[in-house]
């Protein structure tokens, strides 16, 4: 009977140990929706506005082609807290910074500190 159990918890031990937490990103928040997501708004003449969710907690944005591959203007980062469908950002280091965004399934509604909003899809 000793063995059984001993057997039994072993394997319950190496199954449990093997399991991966549902988010791959830094933060360890498995419940945010926002992780390892990417949202790109048309900005015109074949550029795009680019955010990628990195972690529970990061966030970059890039002006980029269609495909997202970066242009010259470089990237910024920033913080954000997700909440219920709502994204608020907490740091941005851009000279337009982000306010806060509220997401309906696959689009982005993002409003800028300036009070300008813009729309994003999810990619």
């Amino acid at each position: 009977m000793k063995k059984k159990l001993f057997f039994l918890v072993t394997v319950m031990t190496v199954l449990l140990a093997s399991c991966e937490p549902a988010e791959t990103g830094k933060g360890g928040n498995n419940t945010n929706p926002m992780v390892n997501t990417v949202w790109a708004s048309d900005y015109g003449q074949g550029d795009y506005l680019w955010i990628e969710f990195t972690s529970s907690t990061e966030f970059l944005e890039y002006m980029g082609d269609i495909d997202g591959n970066t242009n010259t203007t470089g990237v910024s980062y920033g913080t954000y807290k997700y909440s219920n469908g709502r994204v608020d950002f907490i740091t941005h280091d851009d000279t337009s910074p982000f306010d806060y965004a509220t997401i309906k399934g696959s689009i982005m509604t993002l409003v800028y500190k300036s009070g300008w909003d813009r729309t994003y899809k999810k990619k």
